[in-house]
């Protein structure tokens, strides 16, 4: 089953981190085999590269569920002082380092009133759905993809478009 169309864990998992643990045995068993011991060093440092990156993100994926299936009840009251208890899981992309993951947490809502979600507060979450690290120009490959569309967008104070450097100051 690939990535796109698993589902969110449920609170019963034996195991949170059981998925990273798997793609570290098959990257061992590629590792080990006959075929990769045939290879030279530069095609065996892509395939680590590549199915370590995989890794990675599946491990950040992971701690990302176990925080899900740890999640307190907690009482929220919006900025408008109206109290939200009713509670939904909600899910949300996070453009990280290390690739894409879904976030899924509680919102917390009541009718006509917006959602919140304390989780993400808690996750240090930023409205644009890039993480810190990406922000921060860590991923400066992931960033310069992602920012150099919004340097066409209008300055705030003039009609001249932003630079990136501006574009990546705003961001931090």
């Amino acid at each position: 089953m690939t990535a796109a169309y698993k589902l969110a864990p449920s609170p019963c998992s034996a195991e949170p981190f059981a998925e990273s643990r798997l793609l570290l045995d098959e990257m061992i068993a590629e590792m080990s085999c006959a075929e990769s011991l045939a290879r030279g060093h530069e095609e065996v440092e892509q395939a680590i590269l590549k199915a370590g990156r995989g890794l990675l993100r599946q491990l950040f994926q992971d701690h990302l569920n176990l925080r899900t299936m740890t999640e307190p009840r907690v009482r929220v009251v919006g900025e408008d002082k109206v109290e939200r208890p009713e509670r939904r899981h909600g899910r949300r992309k996070l453009r990280s380092l290390l690739g894409p993951v879904v976030w899924t947490r509680y919102l917390y809502q009541q009718a006509a009133n917006d959602a919140r979600a304390p989780a993400d507060a808690c996750l240090g979450l930023s409205e644009d759905g890039f993480s810190m690290g990406v922000r921060r120009g860590g991923g400066a490959g992931v960033r310069r993809r992602c920012v150099r569309p919004l340097c066409w967008l209008p300055g705030a104070s003039t009609r001249r478009s932003r630079g990136v450097r501006e574009v990546h100051a705003a961001l931090r």
